[in-house]
């Protein structure tokens, strides 16, 4: 049986083949292999694939004798939204690994103490001034703004500020745009690019890897253990994104690589087949090493209780219990790509605070005027 795994992560894909080696050496009859093609119509398939919030996204997993103990087995809040009825038999996906943003820090700087960088808003904007003073770097960070979606990873910024991703109350049908949070981040990121050194052009993460920047705000761990291997003498760390205020914390949005079978066709047998390996991709034994083959971290419970703790689970602990599920419904999933859009604008621009809060505050009542109606009153996610 295959094990299609998204070729463009590609410490996913090299760290799951290392786990599937584990899982034949010790599964007897079942032999899995990692899928190179996009869709393979002769064997059984566990799809595994990176998807933000609950939800099926398109595959399900017949639940089989033994489901009920490894989704007990999940991390709490990980189990009711992601359990979907379909019918009969119940249907589910399940998530193999979460995902979160995060800040490196380069630790080859000079007069750098190791447990040092910026929590804050107003320490990013001190350490990119500080990287601007070091002879021996470029810049103290840099920011990547080509296209409007890649401007949607700062949105947890905004959260951060306003404690909440949600820019509509879709039972209440109103808007619930934190004016202040919103002036804040426009402000804070700002003041931040005025220091750093732009790139209209994505460069990727090399200018980081190549040692010639204090830190770089990326879009997760699982990045680096592929991208370090461009400068193996790189010494960094990693460290949850800064918080708006002392004290606080800057949530991510819960994301997961998540696992699935397409049942349709495939007998008892090979249904059998693709949740051993299920199974296996969610023991103790699996999971355990998900965060040093790919950089991920891992759902199971038991991982995060102690007896396996340490490293970046001590780190993104507190990160992975603030981060929010991004509302679901269509206004609210219009407003953050007109806020993505706006922000962009605002890089790109006079960095005008209030004409840009201004201006998203109008197309935010223009796009509930527009997709309200669609809406069915009711809370969901994605």
């Amino acid at each position: 049986m295959l094990v299609r795994v998204p070729q463009t992560h590609q410490a996913v894909a090299t760290g799951m083949m290392r786990l599937i080696e584990g899982f034949n050496r010790q599964s007897g009859n079942v032999y899995a292999q990692i899928s190179k093609e996009r869709r393979n119509t002769t064997q059984p398939e566990v799809f595994v694939q990176g998807s933000l919030g609950p939800g099926p996204q398109g595959y399900r997993l017949d639940v089989f004798s033994g489901y009920e103990e490894v989704a007990g087995a999940l991390l709490p809040r990980f189990r009711a939204p992601d359990i979907t009825l379909a019918g009969d038999p119940i249907q589910v996906s399940l998530p193999f690994a979460w995902v979160t943003r995060c800040m490196a820090v380069n630790r080859g700087v000079k007069g750098i103490g190791e447990e040092e960088y910026p929590r804050t808003w107003k320490e990013s904007r001190q350490w990119a001034d500080m990287g601007n003073r070091m002879e021996e770097l470029e810049g103290g960070t840099f920011v990547i703004f080509h296209r409007a979606d890649v401007i949607a990873r700062y949105l947890p910024f905004y959260w951060a500020a306003s404690g909440t991703p949600k820019l509509y109350d879709s039972v209440k049908r109103v808007l619930c745009i934190d004016a202040t949070a919103l002036a804040r981040w426009f402000r804070f990121f700002g003041d931040l690019v005025s220091a750093a050194v732009f790139h209209q052009e994505s460069p990727g993460m090399t200018p980081f890897l190549s040692g010639r920047y204090l830190f770089y705000m990326l879009e997760g761990p699982w990045l680096m253990p592929q991208s370090v291997a461009q400068n193996p003498d790189l010494r960094y760390s990693l460290h949850p994104l800064p918080a708006a205020d002392p004290g606080g914390e800057c949530p991510a949005e819960l994301a997961f690589f998540r696992l699935g079978i397409d049942a349709k066709g495939l007998s008892e047998k090979e249904k059998s087949a693709c949740w051993s390996v299920i199974n296996y991709l969610l023991s103790e034994e699996a999971q355990s090493q998900i965060n040093d083959l790919m950089g991920l971290l891992p759902v199971v419970q038991s991982l995060w209780d102690g007896r396996h703790r340490g490293g970046t689970l001590d780190v993104f602990e507190k990160q992975l219990f603030s981060s929010r599920v991004l509302p679901g419904d269509i206004v609210n999933k219009r407003l953050r790509g007109a806020l993505a859009l706006e922000f962009f604008d605002f890089l790109r621009n006079d960095h005008n605070t209030e004409r840009a809060v201004e201006n998203f505050q109008r197309t935010a009542e223009a796009t509930v005027a527009l997709y309200a109606n669609l809406s069915d009153g009711t809370e969901s996610y994605v």
